[in-house]
């Protein structure tokens, strides 16, 4: 099976409790995985960094005003860099169905059959 390039992308703040499985579960969906970082305090980037999936990390050092449409951008510039068929939003305490891959790929390709 062919399965499409799919590429994950986070927008994550402070998510250590959670984000060691939610990025477990999109590895086993997705190729690659982006991710923006905003100011997190706790272990969150570094726990990112382990996973080879996790391609590119937008670390923001200073905290700026909420803007979500200002941050789904940069995020969004950085998925399509990687040239995905499709691309999966996720937050940090988001965990994927086990088994959830074939499932996927079918909805993909009933959507976009060749």
């Amino acid at each position: 099976m062919n399965f499409p390039k799919i590429v994950a992308m986070y927008r994550i703040q402070n998510e250590e409790r959670w984000i060691e499985k939610s990025l477990e579960s999109a590895s086993e969906i997705c190729q690659e995985i982006v991710i923006l970082d905003d100011c997190s305090t706790d272990n969150t980037v570094n726990i990112c960094k382990k996973f080879p999936k996790v391609v590119d990390i937008y670390e923001r050092k200073e905290p700026l005003p909420l803007d979500e449409v200002r941050d789904k951008k940069i995020i969004w510039n950085l998925a399509l860099k990687r040239n995905p068929e499709y691309v999966l939003s996720l937050d940090g305490d988001e965990i994927i169905m086990p088994n959830s891959k074939e499932i996927l790929f079918e909805e993909c390709t009933s959507l976009y059959p060749n």
